[in-house]
Parts: C-alpha cells; sequence; structure tokens
C-alpha cells in the first residue's frame, strides 16, 4: 500500500526541482501573481507565500462554477487598500481613484467615482464570507476592479498584466501547479469520502466506506467585525541556576519524562506525575497528579512526557476507546445471499455452522492527550484545559506559550462514520467532534488513508481553543525552529533507491499553515540529520540503492536542492550528524568512524573539507565549544580468526563500551580526535545512545552526566564480568582529557503502590543549583554537585 503511495507523492515532488520557476518563464509581466485552486499558497517572481498569512486556510476555491479568492490577497498584492464596513456587511476595496463595495452574500457591487452618481453593478454569483474572509469572484476583482488579465488552465491561476496561454505553455503551467499546487484543501466532504475509499480500494485497507453522497452546500455565515485578540503576558521567572532538557535548537523546547523549574522537580511514570519540591537536601512530594482510568474498560492515560514553563505544566500522554462496532458474521462459501423471509426464524447450527468461531475485529481509537495545570507557589497542581486528538503523537515541540503536536493517524479500520479524526478541546466542549474538512488537505493523484496533523495548543488562556492543520500521509522525523516546522517521510519504494518526501509548514503562535513540500534522495537518521540556518534546510542521508552511499542537501526556502555533495563514504551507514552555523558534521560507520567537516557557507556549493578516520562510532555529536565537539558513542574492537596458514585475520567488529571524543574542528581541514575515553566492555550501554535527553549537561563547569550499564572485565578473567548500573558523572577538558567524576550507584528498584495506578521506572539527572539530584526508579536522590556527597532520598510514590 505504502509504497504505491510513495511512488505517486515523489512524482508531484519531482517536478519541483526540474522546472523552471515561474519569474522566468512567465510573459505576464512584472508583479503578476499565481495561484492554484485549493492552495493557501501564491507564487510571485519565483517566490513562494502564504495566500494569506493570517489564515493559512484561505484558500481560491470553486463556488456554483465560479472561483471566488480572497479579496484582501489579490486586491493588496496590486496595490489596492481593502477595508471592512460592518455596518453594510461589505468589503471595500479602493484603487485607481475609485471605490467598489462588495456586499456579502450579494450578487452585486457599488462602484462610487467622485462627482460621479454611484453605480450598481451585478455578477452571477455572490460574494460570500469563508473563514472570516471576504471571497469574491476571480475575474470582478481582477478585470473589473484592478484592470488585470486573468490566465486559466487546470486549477492554476495566473494574474497580471498579460494573458498567458497556459494551456499552450506546459511547461509554465507545471512549475506553478509543483510549486504551489502540491497540496491543496479538501473541498468537502464528499470529496474527502471519495478520496479515502478509493485509497482504501487501492491499498486494500480494512473494511471499506458507504457510498460516498455528496454534501449540501451550506448557506455562508454574515460576516462579523474582526475582534483583535491579545495575548496573556507571560511572566519569566527570574529563578535560579538549574538544568534544563538536552535540545536541539535553541529556544525550542523538548519535551521529557523530567523536568524541572529550579524549584520542583515533575516526574512523569506511567499514568502519574509526582511534583517534589527541592532545595537542597529537603524535597518534599508536595502533589501526585493521577490520570483518570475508566472503571470498564481499564483504560487511561499513559503520560509519554511534559513540559514545563512558568507556572504551567503541560502533560502529554496517550490513550485508547475501545469502540464498540456491530460486525456482520460473514456469509460462507455454502450460503446463499439472499433476504430472509421475515416470518421464518433463522436457526443456526452451533456445532457445523463455521461463522460461530469467528472473532469480530478488535476496534479502538487511539488519542494524544495534552493537559495543561497551573502550579501553585506551593507545589499543587490544578488542570486548566485538555486537548485530545486521534492518532498517535509522532513528536512535540513547545515555543513561548504554545504546544505543537506532530500526529500520525493510521487508518486501518474504517466505518462511514469515522473518515475525519475526532478531538476534543476543552476551549470549546467536552465533547469529541469530528475535524473540519476545512482543515484537511491532500496531494492530488496521492491519497492515503492516513493523517499527518499539526496541533497548537495555547498554555496561558484556558478559554483559547487550539488549531489544527491535517494533510493526508504521515511523518517520521520532525525539525523545528523559530519560524517553521518540517516532517520528513521515509520512503523505501522507489526502485531507484530510498528517498525522503517533506512537508514544511509555517508556525506563528496558533497560526499553522502549510508552507510547500520537497524531496531528497536518502533517508534521515534522526531529527539532527535537519537543520534550518539562514533560510536554507540542511540534510543529512544515507541512500540504499545497489551500494550505501550517504549525501547532504542543501534546500532553499521553498525547498528546491540548491546544493549538494553526494556519495559521501561508499559502504558506509550515517550513525550521526550535526549543523552549526555554517558548518556540518557527519560521522558514518562500517569498521571505521569517519568524521566528515563540511563548509556549507555557499549554500550552492557545499564542500568536504575535512576528514577523520578514527576507531568506534560517534552515535551523538554535541558542541561543548565553538570549535571543540564532544562526541559520544560505542568503540570497536576487531574480531580475529586464524586462517589455515595459522594467521590472524579480521573478520569483523564489535562494540567494545561507550567511548567518548573530543574532536578539534578549528581547522575545518584538518578535525584532530584530541581526547578519547572509552568506558567499559562489550555490553556497555546507556539511553543516551539513541536519546539526546538523557544526558545532563553543565558546559560552565565542563560537566555531563548520564545513567547507563557499564561492564567491565575481571582482570584476568575474561570470562566473567561485571556490571555497574547507575549514573555516571563526567568532566572533560581539551588539555587534559576526560575524569571520571563520580559513579552513583542505582539502588533496588521501588516496589509498585497498589492503589490501583500503574508505574514505570524513570531514570533521569537534573541540577539545582549545588545540589544534583538522580531521578531513579521511584526516588530522587539528592547528592552534592561538587563532592557527589550523599545529601537526602525521597519516594515519590
Amino acid at each position: 500500500m505504502k509504497k504505491i503511495l510513495s511512488i505517486l507523492m515523489l512524482a508531484v515532488l519531482a517536478i519541483t526541482a526540474a522546472l523552471p520557476a515561474m519569474a522566468e518563464t512567465t510573459a505576464a509581466g512584472d508583479g503578476s501573481i499565481a495561484l492554484y485552486i485549493g492552495s493557501p499558497l501564491t507564487l510571485s517572481a519565483g517566490v513562494i507565500k502564504p495566500l494569506d498569512p493570517d489564515n493559512p486556510n484561505v484558500a481560491a476555491i470553486v463556488h456554483k462554477d465560479r472561483t471566488l479568492v480572497p479579496a484582501r490577497a489579490v486586491a493588496e498584492h496590486f496595490g489596492a487598500e481593502v477595508s471592512y464596513d460592518a455596518q453594510k456587511q461589505a468589503a471595500v476595496i479602493e484603487f485607481g481613484g475609485k471605490q467598489f463595495i462588495f456586499y456579502f452574500n450579494k450578487n452585486y457591487y457599488d462602484l462610487i467615482q467622485t462627482d460621479q452618481p454611484a453605480k450598481r453593478v451585478t455578477f452571477d454569483t455572490e460574494a460570500l464570507v469563508i473563514e472570516n474572509r471576504a471571497m469574491l469572484p476571480l475575474r470582478v476583482i481582477c478585470e473589473d476592479v484592478l484592470g488585470k488579465a486573468v490566465s486559466y488552465d487546470s486549477n492554476v491561476i495566473v494574474i497580471g498584466d498579460k494573458l498567458v496561454d497556459l494551456a499552450a505553455n506546459q511547461t509554465l503551467r507545471e512549475s506553478i501547479r509543483a510549486k504551489i499546487g502540491q497540496a491543496v484543501k479538501v473541498s468537502s466532504l464528499w470529496q474527502l469520502k471519495t478520496l479515502l475509499s478509493n485509497s482504501i480500494n487501492q491499498y486494500g485497507a480494512y473494511g471499506g466506506l458507504k457510498e460516498a453522497v455528496p454534501e449540501t452546500s451550506a448557506e455562508a455565515p454574515a460576516a462579523e467585525a474582526p475582534s483583535p485578540s491579545a495575548a496573556e503576558d507571560s511572566a519569566a521567572g527570574a529563578g535560579r541556576d538549574y538544568s534544563t532538557t538536552n535540545e536541539q535548537v535553541a529556544g525550542i523546547e523538548e519535551a521529557d519524562l523530567v523536568k524541572t523549574d529550579g524549584k520542583f522537580i515533575y516526574v512523569a511514570s506511567g499514568n502519574v506525575v509526582s511534583v517534589v519540591k527541592a532545595d537542597g537536601r529537603d524535597m518534599t512530594l508536595t502533589d501526585t497528579i493521577r490520570m483518570p482510568v475508566d472503571t470498564k474498560t481499564g483504560q487511561g492515560i499513559h503520560i509519554s512526557e511534559l513540559y514545563i514553563d512558568s507556572g504551567r505544566l503541560i502533560i502529554l500522554g496517550s490513550k485508547n476507546q475501545p469502540q464498540p462496532r456491530p460486525v456482520d458474521l460473514p456469509a460462507t462459501m455454502d450460503d446463499a445471499v439472499s433476504e430472509p423471509a421475515p416470518a421464518e426464524p433463522v436457526t443456526v447450527d452451533a456445532e457445523n455452522d463455521l461463522r460461530i468461531g469467528i472473532m469480530p475485529p478488535y476496534y479502538s481509537k487511539s488519542f494524544v492527550y495534552t493537559g495543561v495545570y497551573t502550579i501553585t507557589d506551593a507545589g499543587k497542581a490544578e488542570l486548566l484545559k485538555e486537548f485530545e486528538l486521534e492518532g498517535n503523537l509522532l513528536s512535540s515541540r513547545k515555543k513561548d506559550d504554545t504546544v505543537y503536536l506532530a500526529v500520525n493517524k493510521y487508518n486501518y479500520y474504517y466505518i462511514m462514520e469515522d473518515v475525519l479524526p475526532m478531538l476534543r478541546d476543552s476551549a470549546k466542549s467536552d465533547d469529541y467532534k469530528a475535524l473540519s474538512v476545512s482543515q484537511v488537505m491532500y496531494y492530488p493523484g496521492n491519497t492515503t488513508p492516513e493523517y499527518l496533523m499539526v496541533a497548537a495548543i495555547d498554555i496561558r488562556d484556558k478559554e483559547t481553543p487550539s488549531t489544527v492543520e491535517a494533510i493526508l500521509g504521515s511523518g517520521t522525523q520532525i525539525y523545528m525552529n523559530d519560524h517553521a516546522l518540517y516532517i520528513a517521510r521515509q520512503d523505501y519504494s522507489d526502485p531507484s533507491g530510498t528517498t525522503t518526501s517533506l512537508s514544511k509548514f509555517s508556525i506563528d503562535g496558533l497560526k499553522i499553515g502549510f508552507a510547500g513540500g520537497g524531496k531528497v534522495k536518502g533517508t534521515l537518521l534522526n531529527q539532527f540529520s535537519m537543520d534550518e540556518y539562514e533560510g536554507h534546510l540542511r540534510l543529512a542521508t544515507t541512500r540504499w540503492a545497489g551500494e550505501t552511499t550517504s549525501a547532504v542537501y542543501v534546500l532553499d526556502s521553498q525547498l528546491n536542492v540548491v546544493g549538494k555533495v553526494e556519495n559521501m563514504a561508499p559502504g558506509e551507514t550515517i550513525y550521526s550528524a550535526r549543523f552549526m552555523g555554517d558548518k556540518g558534521y557527519v560521522v558514518t560507520f562500517r569498521q571505521i568512524d569517519p568524521l566528515f567537516v563540511l563548509d556549507l557557507s555557499n549554500p550552492k556549493a557545499p564542500r568536504i573539507t575535512g576528514e577523520l578516520k578514527v576507531p568506534g562510532f560517534s552515535n551523538y555529536l554535541h558542541p561543548v565549544e565553538e570549535d571543540l565537539i564532544l562526541g559520544i558513542g560505542q568503540g570497536t574492537q576487531d574480531i580475529y580468526t586464524r586462517n589455515q596458514d595459522g594467521e590472524e585475520v579480521v573478520i569483523g567488529t564489535r562494540t567494545a563500551g561507550i567511548k567518548f571524543s573530543l574532536f578539534d574542528v578549528s581547522d575545518m581541514g584538518k578535525p584532530k580526535e584530541i581526547q578519547t575515553l572509552t568506558l567499559g566492555g562489550s555490553g556497555s550501554y546507556a539511553e543516551m545512545l539513541y536519546n539526546h535527553k538523557a544526558i545532563l549537561f553543565d558546559l560552565e563547569n565542563q560537566m555531563f552526566a548520564f545513567d547507563g550499564t557499564i561492564s567491565d572485565e575481571y582482570e584476568g578473567e575474561k570470562n566473567r564480568v561485571n556490571y555497574f548500573n547507575g549514573a555516571v558523572i563526567m568532566n572533560y577538558d581539551a588539555q587534559d582529557g576526560f575524569d571520571v567524576k563520580g559513579r552513583l550507584e542505582s539502588l533496588p528498584a521501588m516496589t509498585y503502590p497498589q492503589d490501583g495506578y500503574y508505574y514505570s521506572w524513570v531514570r533521569r539527572l537534573c541540577y539545582i543549583g549545588d545540589t544534583l539530584y538522580y531521578v531513579q526508579d521511584g526516588r530522587i536522590r539528592a547528592f552534592d554537585k561538587e563532592t557527589l556527597a550523599p545529601l537526602t532520598t525521597i519516594s515519590i510514590y
């Protein structure tokens, strides 16, 4: 199913890089603008912009066989002034010394000119208000008001000084389609059902849709005067010195199981969150937040991660809701398909009827849960608002007072009523309601019974509703900065090799808008394989196509590939990547660990400037100084055997402990591994090897810490292994190397409370001031940060 889908998606996106920009091919003259039916984007002078930056749901539509466009977006592009007359319920356009008054839900406008009587002009469809925007007939606003020519073919619209033959100029038409028409809004529930029905039939998903019936067009609501919204000022507490979660992008927060705000420590475990006031050796459990459990089904909310910000605690989790689904027993091969006579009872041979043993399919809905709590000065939590969205959490981010969710909803089971994802937003109602059709987009010619949704949640105001945008598709990795969210999808079905497809969303508080798509060869390792710098997105990928190769691609703001370095390290796979400003660092591995240094200062001509080959490999790269990178991974040992001549030969490698490296990259042409330490032997392991949030950093004091298992062979006894399990605190220095400052051995796991709730063991380290806290399996232990002397221990369950 996904194989066919991905090939179609790539075909749509591939045109973007291959065709010339509109500015280079159109004869419409300077200042022309291109639109696409159903797309929230515009194209002018080769630059893609949102049609309405303040409302990403606005798009050109077809109504009663006439195209309607947003008045303000089109008119202001050509220098007109647009205002709203609340008393007249009309949009007013002033252009060329004339005033045009369009009345909502009417099929006429008034033309006002100085020293001339008003003139009423009729047209063949009415002006509407959709998404709180005035929508006017395309040719009326362009030809009558602005005096511009309209070119139209195959959903592509070009507005300018001259007509363009789009039917004949297929290069221009397809270039516009590829740039702004690759994803469009679903126009109706009927269209959505048709798209899903076709995809189910094509991909063989379980069940099926009933016949899709066109929905009745609702009367457009009358416009109301827009009211300004004011965001609540969030007080940023001064606080004291304390640790934060290790995150990729400055200013973009990532969630984790343990958080601290410098006064309290918050620990998520199972369906319980513990709030602990931490002041050195004085620790007090101030509150315990227990997620409700359905007594009938036993289903509850499993907490996956937390955010904390200025008196707000945000809990993210998942929940399942079993759904009643009546399923007819399928007919056996010998049954006749006919309507039974109503007067005769139907008898079943319980011994021989095979249908008795058929279990109806289990059907449940999965929801991503978000709970926003206020935290008092005393450490008490009170629920402020809740938000639930059907699907599974891909990842989340937080910027200022907004939490963003990326959610996948896989529709393997279909019934007619479930074509739209369900959500519950306590800011509106406590009831579950379906997502609006106007919030769904799709890739033309590329539909799938899956939803990729992006939600934005305000954490300050109880009454502010959340926003959701959806597209038929899915995601596997995300990257977010202060203005954009990129979601990548890996595709293994392209016959020429693996590929990554990208969807870009603009973000601004609660405003989310689809901003374009693109694709590159290969697949991403993790979120650190993506990074944006000065308007260019950089990606590090590994591609399997006969031979394994790696590459770095540079894309512009329109997601066109403008530069690339391909065929890096043939036969090897990327194990880690990190982009820092105009430099990039990539580690590949097969038997040795090459560290590649890339100069990305010229986006159109990226190049490898240096390469360093050392034993082992780094799973994670972290900048600790401007020209100093910490690599964390695993060491390797060669595996030998003797050949027929009695000579030792290498037949492979095995991991050999957790390896730490300091790389000096001050000379981009000659990177150096200036310090290294391998901790433990084969079998050593730590969560930080695959989860960067499991590492505690204190760069000011050149310290980091983690929880893990370290295996050490007894001297002289290679078959006997000693395992240390607990926290390791380390220092690093470019001159003196690495030093294990201390180890905090873990204590036996605590017994779960028998209180009807479930718990999971969590291990993290954090610090507040001069105290180091080790969260370990139901307890928090406090230590002097400098001497590691134990201070106190508290149970949090």
